[in-house]
């Protein structure tokens, strides 16, 4: 569905976090369109078991289930790890993204067909405090950028580091409501290189 690439030039990059945007086109209407069976690739090597991918209801997109998976009111992929995943200065990493579809008619004329258009997005304001923490969302499946308060917190597209703390940690707090308990290193996607990337768009059958 989708590959990107991490450039680490001059020094050593950490992802936490990482959003992509869904956007349906149902033009038979009579059917449900799902994608379910994700998985992801680093250098070809499938990484599916060290990350979580959801929706942003909190519906495990790994199923092998296809009305379990993302469907038409999902906006969002949301990939993130448990730990971090690190670029080595000076080194890159490619990723790919796969899902499995359902539902999806075509018709006579290809305008016609059911589709599915996915990109990467980036974050369009600076991070509202100079230090930001990692903190789980109170009550879904993944991860947002913020101080110990929760009126502080934040969604993020792309949540990152450049490893810059001594004392590093990517270890999130419990909820939106803890104490934060990474280290302060972090940042949304704002002004990286590049942000948006182009848009996938996937019809028919």
């Amino acid at each position: 569905m989708y590959s990107w690439k991490v450039d680490a030039k001059g020094g050593q990059v950490d992802v936490k976090q990482t959003k992509l945007a869904l956007v349906w086109r149902d033009i038979s209407g009579s059917t449900d369109l799902y994608l379910y069976a994700f998985k992801l690739y680093k250098g070809g090597d499938d990484i599916t078991s060290l990350v979580t991918i959801t929706d942003e209801d909190g519906n495990n997109l790994k199923t092998a289930t296809a009305s379990s998976g993302a469907n038409k009111n999902s906006a969002n992929v949301i990939i993130y790890w448990a730990t971090e995943d690190t670029t080595a200065k000076d080194t890159s990493s490619t990723y790919l993204l796969r899902a499995t579809a359902s539902g999806f008619t075509s018709a006579a004329n290809v305008s016609n067909d059911d589709g599915v258009s996915i990109n990467m997005p980036t974050d369009t304001t600076v991070n509202g405090a100079t230090i930001k923490y990692l903190t789980n969302h109170a009550t879904l499946d993944y991860i947002q950028l913020g101080t110990s308060a929760e009126a502080s917190t934040e969604d993020a597209n792309l949540i990152w580091s450049d490893n810059s703390d001594l004392s590093h940690d990517a270890t999130a707090s419990e909820d939106d409501n803890g104490t934060a308990s990474s280290s302060g290193d972090w940042a949304n996607g704002y002004l990286v290189k590049d942000l948006p990337l182009s848009t996938n768009t996937f019809v028919g059958p």
